[in-house]
């Protein structure tokens, strides 16, 4: 038997009913305040770390995008529809909308999926265009044929044309073919990062992560790609601390290393609500926010505590750990299972320990060896098996003795008992201590 040991970070969970709106969140920002705002299918949600508030925008149409501006403006589209909010004097936000500017029926119907704030302008985006607003004017620009949604990777403004490949919007509006990315033309491309070597990141939807280098486009040579190809690749930020964040449709949230390999995966299994994941967020403190196809989701991934949650039961109740020879030992209702420890860079699955099924009670090490206190008796954990040293029920808990370091005593079911180290080093059963045969849990000390 054996679980996948995925160390997660705490996950903190916003249900619907706590933010008193609809399921889907489709985008996420964060204002100079710390404060987050969610585009969500009912309005603008802001939470400002205790309070839910929701404005919404004309037609109350659902939010699709938002971002922050660079005097603070909370950017806003959804259908039909793109504009911001920004403080009055008495702190309420109010709207303005830029769409209107345009003239009746020039959006049409069009629904703004996305907001880019570059530092001199803003590009609110469609599928078929893009309109440039310099916090002056609108500009409607036109690229060259349906588009998905433009990044600013590696000082460019990068898009995904379809059926094209990838093009660089240029400063006069116009665009140009970046070379090599002709082999992305029959796919969907969703998401464009730096892959920290002054190359692109290009998530597509059915066949993995590509790899745009010096003019050469090849699919992302790790191993994890062929999950990754499974498991429709929606949306990703490159983390502060040089690894990735990798939002799927169907599998959660990867969290990978600056090499690439995998940190963590966030999935309904570990405490993600949901995995459908339709907008990610590094905030300003490097913790994550996910927003989900139902609830939003927030994991500390700066917190120095990692997580194992057992959802499905292989493992059992933790009663006690120890590690113990490179290896994580973890005590159970169910047995003795064990991981690599640390597990480096590549999560390992916890395995059972053969000969240890039933309730474990402690796991010390003592003399470099693992003694495991069971309700079968006790045991010596030896590798991927154990060797039985006792068959008194109940080791619940084992202490030195003090001033004798060669002698244990134990606590059972049924009074307590003495090991004693052998010349070949080893701890073997030297008989129960007289006159006392009640149960005594842990009172040893």
């Amino acid at each position: 038997m054996e679980a996948w040991a995925q160390p997660a970070p705490h996950l903190r969970n916003f249900q619907p009913s706590d933010y008193e709106a609809q399921n889907q969140n489709w985008s996420l920002a964060q204002s100079s305040e710390g404060w987050i705002y969610t585009g969500n299918n009912g309005a603008l949600l802001e939470f400002d770390g205790t309070r839910w508030r929701h404005f919404a925008l004309p037609e109350k149409q659902a939010v699709r995008t938002v971002a922050i501006g660079r005097g603070g403006e909370i950017f806003c589209g959804g259908f039909a529809e793109f504009g911001y909010w920004a403080k009055d004097a008495s702190g309420r936000l109010n709207y303005t909308s830029l769409s209107a500017q345009l003239g009746e029926g020039q959006v049409g119907k069009e629904e703004i999926w996305y907001i880019l704030v570059l530092p001199e302008y803003v590009l609110f985006q469609s599928f078929s265009t893009i309109y440039k607003f310099d916090y002056q004017k609108i500009v409607p620009i036109k690229p060259p044929n349906a588009i998905m949604f433009a990044q600013a990777v590696n000082g460019q403004v990068v898009l995904p044309v379809i059926d094209r490949g990838l093009y660089e919007l240029l400063p006069d509006n116009t665009f140009r073919a970046l070379p090599g990315s002709e082999v992305l033309k029959d796919k969907i491309v969703q998401f464009l990062v730096s892959n920290g070597k002054g190359g692109i990141w290009a998530g597509t939807s059915n066949d993995g992560i590509f790899e745009l280098q010096d003019g050469l486009c090849k699919p992302w040579g790790e191993p994890l790609n062929n999950d990754f190809r499974k498991n429709q690749l929606n949306k990703a930020v490159a983390l502060r601390d040089g690894g990735w964040a990798i939002g799927t449709i169907l599998d959660g949230v990867y969290i990978l290393h600056p090499s690439g390999q995998l940190r963590s995966h966030l999935h309904r299994e570990n405490g993600l609500q949901n995995n459908t994941v339709l907008a990610l967020l590094e905030d300003r403190d490097g913790n994550l926010w996910i927003g989900l196809d139902r609830g939003i989701d927030f994991a500390a991934l700066r917190s120095p505590l990692t997580f194992f949650t057992d959802q499905t039961g292989k493992i059992g109740t933790v009663y006690t750990a120890a590690v113990h020879q490179g290896s994580l030992y973890i005590g159970t209702n169910q047995g003795v299972f064990k991981a690599r420890y640390p597990s480096s860079l590549i999560p390992a699955p916890f395995t059972l320990v053969e000969g240890s099924q039933g309730q474990v009670w402690q796991l010390k090490v003592f003399e470099n060896q693992l003694i495991c206190g069971h309700n079968s008796g006790t045991f010596i954990v030896e590798g991927n098996g154990v060797r039985r040293i006792s068959e008194v029920t109940g080791g619940w808990c084992t202490v030195r003795v003090p001033g004798r370091p060669n002698t244990l005593l134990q606590a059972t079911y049924t009074g307590l008992v003495l090991y004693e180290k052998q010349k070949a080093g080893t701890w073997a059963f030297a008989g129960r201590v007289g006159g006392f045969g009640e149960p005594l849990k842990n009172s040893l000390r």
